[in-house]
């Protein structure tokens, strides 16, 4: 059923209106003991309301427990400008459907011969339903997020993310997953630390993901650790199925085996694997790894994308998009094709939110191409998301091809 853009504003206002949401305070942090502002971040989350940001300005900072589900921001022209030791991540206010983000930081410390780190500078486990954003941090140590529950969704957007020896869960730079949860990676880089051998520490793992995880991966590289043997790019834990999609030109390359095998590229245990466009090798060894081990990769369907102006990069000081703005989304189909975009609303991001719309909750517009201006609104309310997805139908066929979920982050004033 198509509707206008006009209906899609006034239900879009509506939705903001009623959300019932309080006006949101800037709570300033800042290391050198500034007149206003809290000295650390635990102190400015312990006074902080739902609704209230956390701007972080340059400095060096503690570690502290993130159990609140309030937007934490560094302010720095980039992420190392505003260094943070290690974050505990764990929300128990609100405890259900929560949505936390995280941006432009950088978490632990680049590690050089002979120092000692901490195994995980970023890590939570047992976490409720609910939704963690990380925009344009670089992370430097083991990340471990986990949900106790379905409904954990993860989402790292333009982090940099790598790892000494001996640091990660179980000696991976990422750990994520569980039953019911779902992890997106876009723009991301993830290095898996090279081995040790002197101190007897084997090549790391990129991205290990635990089985029941539903995750995409689009524009991201993935790289196995270096070392007597190869580590692997992207493995899974446990007999339980995944679901993976690599999609969006992402790479993904097993570590060299200097004096043994390389590491495998993929290596999915149990489940579906779907693979658009992307690559996957194997690391240089003797003897070299594979691109794929155990389950072997479907075809992802092709020829159809979705792009927005601006770009979704979800950087905090690059395209989060405002009030007033124009928002721009362009289908790209094969010719003779029968091409639709859909939209959706919600002020949280649902787990799997890369899979399927549902299709009763879309506005749907005819052609390929759709812009809109965003609202201006007198409640504030941050993070909205809009969700777009693209399609298109085959008449001869009848066959229907869709976009992944492209997921616009929206501030409104």
């Amino acid at each position: 059923m198509t509707r206008s853009i006009s209906l899609l504003t006034r239900v879009l206002m509506l939705l903001v209106i009623s959300a019932s949401v309080a006006h949101a305070e800037d709570l300033i942090v800042d290391a050198s003991g500034a007149p206003g502002a809290y000295p650390d971040i635990g102190s400015a989350l312990a006074a902080a309301d739902l609704g209230d940001r956390i701007q972080v300005r340059p400095g060096h900072y503690p570690f502290f427990q993130y159990y609140k589900a309030v937007p934490i921001i560094g302010t720095g022209s980039r992420p190392s400008d505003v260094v943070i030791d290690e974050i505990a991540f764990h929300i128990s206010i609100p405890q259900l459907d929560y949505s936390a983000r995280l941006s432009n930081v950088q978490i632990g410390h680049p590690q050089t011969a002979g120092q000692s780190a901490p195994p995980l500078v970023l890590y939570g486990n047992e976490n409720p339903p609910g939704t963690f954003v990380v925009q344009g941090a670089e992370i430097y140590g083991g990340v471990f997020l986990r949900g106790g529950h379905e409904g954990f969704y993860v989402l790292f957007a333009n982090c940099h993310l790598e790892s000494a020896p001996g640091q990660g869960f179980t000696g991976e730079t990422f750990y994520f997953g569980g039953p019911g949860n779902a992890l997106d990676l876009q723009g991301t880089r993830i290095l898996a630390a090279n081995g040790d051998p002197g101190a007897s520490l084997a090549a790391g793992v990129a991205l290990r993901i635990e089985g029941g995880t539903r995750a995409r991966l689009h524009g991201c590289d993935i790289i196995g650790g270096d070392g007597l043997s190869g580590g692997l790019g992207l493995a899974t834990e446990g007999s339980s199925d995944v679901s993976l999609r690599l999609d969006g030109g992402t790479s993904i390359s097993g570590g060299t085996g200097e004096a043994g095998a390389g590491g495998d590229g993929v290596d999915v245990a149990s489940g579906h694997l779907a693979v658009g466009s992307a690559t996957v090798f194997g690391g240089h060894g003797t003897p070299p790894g594979s691109a794929y081990a155990g389950v072997s990769p479907t075809a992802a369907p092709a020829g159809v994308s979705l792009q927005t102006t601006p770009a979704l990069r979800f950087a905090e000081n690059g395209t989060w998009v405002s009030s007033g703005e124009s928002v721009r989304f362009e289908l790209a189909a094969p010719e003779g094709r029968i091409a639709m975009i859909g939209l959706a609303l919600d002020v949280e991001l649902p787990a799997g939110a890369f899979v399927c719309l549902d299709p009763s909750t879309l506005w749907t517009y005819p052609g390929n191409v759709l812009s809109m201006r965003v609202p201006q609104v007198g409640t504030y309310h941050p993070g909205l998301s809009l969700f777009a997805q693209g399609g298109w139908l085959d008449p001869a066929t009848g066959q229907v091809v869709l976009t992944n979920t492209a997921a616009l982050r929206v501030d409104l004033h």
